[in-house]
């Protein structure tokens, strides 16, 4: 650490009133095994770490949850899936078992959606095509 992240490190320390000059070692052996053991990790000096990626897990949750309410809420909305509504009234805790599934059955259809707009595209410029020649022979008849 450089002198800077020491100085804020010092601070939050002292914010914190933590009381831990007096606490037994034995007190403290224990709490930290017992982290050791929560988080499943075999070396003490990579704690530290371990919680810092955790507390970066749990700050994006509020985010996550939105994300989800939002996604969620676009189903919900929607005449397209209507069984998801019935499973928001009748059983809320299945609704999100439910979510991936409608989203693949609309990911095929679009799908399908997509591929019969190509072939109608194609069936269009056959039939313009069609229609020009079928023109020009009516004007070679009227010209002979």
């Amino acid at each position: 650490m450089d002198t800077r992240e020491l100085i804020k490190r010092d601070k939050e320390l002292h914010n914190l009133s933590l009381n831990i000059d007096n606490l037994p070692v034995q007190i403290m052996k224990e709490i930290l095994q017992d982290l050791c053991r929560t988080l499943s990790v075999q070396d003490v000096t990579v704690l530290t770490s371990s919680v810092q990626k955790i507390a970066k897990c749990v700050a994006c949750v509020p985010v996550l949850e939105q994300y989800i309410s939002k996604i969620v809420r676009v189903l919900l909305s929607s005449d397209h899936a209507p069984n998801l509504v019935q499973i928001s009234k009748a059983a809320p805790k299945r609704l999100f078992d439910q979510v991936i599934p409608v989203l693949k059955t609309w990911v095929i259809e679009l799908d399908k959606v997509s591929t019969l707009s190509t072939f109608r595209a194609k069936v269009n410029v056959i039939l313009k095509k069609r229609t020009i020649y079928v023109n020009l022979q009516k004007q070679q008849q009227q010209q002979q």
